[in-house]
């Protein structure tokens, strides 16, 4: 009612059923049920992408374009990350992180921060905020969910750690 959309209207959002919804409805849903900013954004991208036909996930790019090479060439004093999905990679770390860099090297897996996060003991000392870390990390893979829900890099990541870390499964 708060909606303003009726009771069946809303059951079949529930249900995923979303070839009908407008986005007027879904800012009156995220409105009625006092959805801050980012969880309006996460509705949104769930019903976008649940309208789109499921089809087979890009492959992200290996390769960083040379402007980015060069920016990260001159960060001597710090670690950088390029954003890629669905975690993000360290590309270059400052001395005093070297002794963890086996933390961010697995030969049978890409690097990634969430793995490393939730699945090895090491980041807990590594990050001396890791509660925030752990629910930022969660978070952005819910985000990415959200937008692309149909990549099985990403659905086997969340397996995997949903499956191997309690920590990970109550974020």
């Amino acid at each position: 009612m708060l909606a303003g959309i009726s009771v069946e209207h809303y059951t079949q959002l529930e249900l995923g059923t979303v070839r009908g919804a407008s986005d007027d409805a879904l800012e009156a849903i995220a409105r009625a049920l006092q959805f801050d900013a980012v969880e309006r954004v996460h509705l949104f991208d769930l019903v976008h992408a649940a309208k789109q036909r499921p089809t087979r996930s890009r492959r992200p790019r290996s390769e960083i374009r040379p402007g980015v090479q060069r920016m990260l060439d001159a960060i001597t004093d710090g670690a950088a990350f390029v954003r890629k999905r669905p975690t993000r990679h360290p590309l270059r770390e400052p001395a005093r992180l070297r002794p963890l860099a086996d933390a961010f090297t697995d030969p049978g897996r890409p690097v990634n921060l969430a793995r490393f996060v939730f699945l090895d003991p090491r980041s807990r000392v590594f990050y001396r905020d890791w509660p925030d870390i752990a629910d930022a990390s969660a978070g952005s893979l819910r985000a990415e969910a959200g937008r692309d829900p149909y990549d099985r890099q990403l659905t086997e990541l969340v397996g995997e750690l949903s499956m191997r870390s309690p920590e990970f499964s109550t974020r």
